[in-house]
């Protein structure tokens, strides 16, 4: 049976979007872990992946689910808000693999106005897709996006012709797909379902074309079969979706997840996930939820998304227009200060990185809760590598004053509530920190004023005695899940010449962390080479954004109580 929306009869010359973007989630009844004999459970299989010749389709067949097969189509067709840019099948393709750990992986486009790269990676209940779409263009392209596909073909459970069994989010909730208005096109089999915070005008051209768009709006970015028996689910879903999409021909969905805009010679890359579990609608809701915050940490888009969203605006303060900033001020009035200080962090670490570790945690969090991330502030006060080489660090006199006046600043504007993040917590900045909230919110009482570490908001593990080291297990697997490019490991060695790597006043001793030959030299914990791990970065991350992002709306929900109608 083929999958291409284009060959379930659409007109020729139409194009159809699929995405890498899309995040997809499949379940049938069966179970992933299958009881051994004995009581124990058996090693878990892998999914399979196997490529169609030629042809823009993967078959993933699944061994927790009885070994039912479902079709992705990944990606069927690539497009922006003004134009189609790639129409498959006209693009041939030549699939590599799958290698020996499953992957299954293309590309295209060398040469042409658009390239892209697609690799999809099996585990035991999901399959990652990754995916990067390049700019070979002079022209800047807005809301990029790929049109995603997945079909039950040989998976009758999930086969919903009626849409009882589908879901998508409205205003906060689950809501019915047979529910909603559905718009009979040209192809009265498909509907589609823009988000919230796409302006009337502004959906692409593809979409238009099937003139079947529901006004039903979304506030979510997935969509969900739920099996029947009962007991799992099939859906798509995406970090931000540029539409839902459904077609009763076949009982496919489809997220068609953004790009964020490319400009020329930039590229975008998103991750998507498969999942394929047992599990109720709210099961699947918690654990989509639970995983966001992981998988938004692995999209690098080429530039900050823009504010054109009627709810929950957020960007970096340096990359915003003023009337970006003044919807913030009207719908999310939050302020984050990222501070870091430049520091040595072991050979495996950036200089910089509890300042880009404090930013980068704070837009996940923005993007959870709203806002605006001004620029990291990279001087730091205190602990014991002041004078490693590489080590900037300023008294409080000094910097102390500069984030007062930020602060004061911040609160003139109209911000309701300002996080001060420090990456940086010796004592002595933690100190400075929590005095620095405390008298900016006895200067501006109407303002919420939130000054803390990461490590404040995170749980240790069972027997460490904190949750925050310098460059050992916890920040080296924080690292790993913000942004696996900063982590080199294997530079972790031994050997190097004193003379080169420290300054006449380093102080050096018999201890690892004083000691510029040794491989652990600057670094203060567990040894991040046997101890850090990036479950466990995606557990710390997990828990900041959560709690942080609590605090923040609680805070907001305080100042504008307070400040009344």
């Amino acid at each position: 049976m083929k999958t291409s929306i284009l060959e379930a009869g659409l007109p020729r010359g139409t194009v159809l979007i699929v995405s890498t973007m899309a995040l997809l989630f499949l379940a049938a009844p069966g179970g992933l872990l299958a009881a051994a004999p004995d009581g124990n459970q058996a090693a878990p299989a892998r999914i399979t992946l196997q490529s169609r010749p030629g042809a823009m389709q993967v078959e993933a067949r699944v061994p927790g689910l009885d070994n039912q097969a479902f079709a992705l189509g990944i990606p069927e067709t690539i497009g922006c808000r003004e134009a189609m840019l790639v129409n498959f099948p006209e693009a041939k393709i030549e699939w590599q693999g799958p290698d020996a750990d499953g992957v299954v992986s293309c590309s295209w486009g060398p040469g042409g106005r658009v390239s892209y790269e697609l690799r999809l990676i099996p585990a035991v209940d999901y399959v990652d897709v990754k995916m990067t779409v390049r700019n070979h263009t002079e022209f800047l392209w807005h809301d990029v996006f790929a049109f995603n596909c997945v079909n039950p073909i040989e998976a009758p459970a999930f086969q919903d012709w009626k849409l009882a069994r589908t879901y998508m989010s409205s205003r906060g909730k689950p809501l019915c797909m047979a529910r909603t208005a559905r718009v009979k096109g040209h192809m009265p089999t498909v509907g589609f379902y823009l988000p919230e915070w796409i302006k009337a005008g502004e959906e692409s051209v593809f979409v238009r074309g099937f003139e079947a768009t529901s006004p039903d709006r979304t506030d979510g970015s997935w969509i969900v079969t739920l099996s029947e028996p009962a007991g799992a689910y099939m859906a798509a879903t995406a970090i931000e979706a540029a539409f839902l999409f459904d077609n009763l021909d076949r009982c496919c969905l489809h997220a068609a997840p953004g790009f964020g805009d490319i400009g020329p010679r930039e590229g975008s890359t998103t991750v998507s996930r498969i999942y394929l579990a047992k599990g109720t609608l709210d099961e699947f809701l918690q654990r989509l939820e639970a995983d966001r915050p992981q998988l938004a940490a692995r999209q690098k888009l080429a530039r900050s998304r823009t504010v054109n969203r009627d709810t929950k605006p957020f960007g970096r303060m340096e990359e915003m227009t003023p009337d970006e900033l003044e919807e913030v001020l009207t719908k999310a009035p939050v302020a984050f200060v990222p501070l870091g200080t430049f520091e040595h962090h072991g050979w495996h670490l950036p200089v910089c990185f509890d300042g880009i570790k404090a930013h980068a945690l704070c837009e996940r969090v923005a993007q959870r809760t709203g806002g605006t991330v001004l620029p990291t502030f990279f001087y730091g006060t205190g602990g014991g590598h002041v004078s490693y080489k590489w080590t900037l660090m300023l008294p409080e006199a000094q910097i102390a004053p500069l984030i007062e006046k930020t602060l004061d600043h911040l609160a003139r504007q109209g911000f309701k509530v300002v996080v001060l993040l420090t990456g940086h917590y010796p004592q002595e900045q933690v100190d400075m920190v929590h005095r620095l909230a405390r008298d900016a919110q006895e200067r501006h009482p109407r303002v919420r004023f939130i000054g803390l570490t990461e490590p404040e908001v995170t749980t240790a593990e069972p027997g460490d005695p904190a949750s925050g080291d310098h460059a050992a297990k916890y920040e080296t697997s924080l690292a790993q899940t913000l942004n696996r490019d900063w982590v080199h490991l294997d530079r972790l060695t031994a050997g190097r010449d004193p003379a080169q790597v420290t300054l006449p006043d380093t102080p050096k001793k018999d201890a690892p962390t004083h000691d510029p030959t040794h491989a652990l030299y600057a670094i203060h914990g567990q040894d991040p080479r046997t101890k850090a791990s990036k479950e466990l970065g995606d557990k710390l991350l997990a828990e900041i954004v959560s709690r942080l992002a609590g605090k923040v709306e609680e805070a907001l929900r305080g100042a504008r109580t307070e400040a009344g109608p």
